[in-house]
């Protein structure tokens, strides 16, 4: 997982290279307007970083959900390209003076999606970048003493690296490997990531599929 943020202050600005790992949980696919869509979600974000002033480290957001969606852009049985998204929360662990530390935490999304045109061409979309300029920028609360707000914020998903979750079913067939067509094609997928969102294999799955009662 790789990945930047660039932010603002009464200090100044500065732009941070992130590296760590994330899990991303999925749903089931379902029809929507005719055509198939799976909504994701961050479950779980550790990035780490050097600002001018010292370490930082990010992690998803203990109360505000990280929830995101894979959407074709035609109807079935073609699923790519398709649209994606992720609405990102974070807290971020920066130095502080005169203590050691200040925590910080947005409650403003991050909208994040894909550079080549909001869209991704497979799944697991190794390779693709994430991104996020948002105007006015998104303020990490608290905003005193620093005022700390985020003008930009990409990630770069990481070559596949683990096994793929078994394939969910639609109808009564199962869905087949991202980027495939046919009768049996699907959304499915794992992911490999870098944020200040993002996702890297964990225990060697891309993916972790939410099953509602298990």
């Amino acid at each position: 997982m790789s990945g930047q943020v660039s932010l603002v202050s009464r200090l100044g600005s500065e732009t941070i290279a992130l590296t760590g790992t994330a899990t991303i949980q999925r749903g089931d696919p379902y029809l929507e307007g005719g055509v198939e869509v799976v909504d994701t979600e961050i479950v779980s974000l550790t990035l780490e970083g050097q600002s001018l002033t010292g370490p930082i480290t990010v992690w998803e957001s203990a109360t505000l959900k990280s929830s995101g969606e894979i959407r074709s852009l035609q109807p079935p049985p073609t699923q790519f390209p398709a649209s994606s998204f992720f609405d990102v929360f974070v807290t971020i662990v920066a130095p502080a003076s005169p203590s050691p530390t200040i925590t910080l935490y947005n409650t403003t999304a991050l909208h994040m999606v894909p550079t080549t045109n909001g869209t991704v061409y497979r799944w697991p979309p190794g390779g693709a970048t994430y991104a996020a300029q948002p105007s006015p920028c998104v303020a990490l609360l608290p905003t005193l003493p620093k005022a700390v707000c985020i003008t930009s914020v990409s990630f770069t998903i990481d070559a596949p690296v683990g096994g793929i979750a078994a394939a969910p079913e639609l109808a009564g067939a199962p869905l087949g490997e991202a980027g495939s067509s046919g009768p049996s094609a699907g959304l499915v997928g794992g992911m490999a990531a870098a944020v200040a969102a993002g996702a890297v294999a964990l225990g060697g799955a891309w993916w972790a599929r939410r099953r509602s009662g298990r």
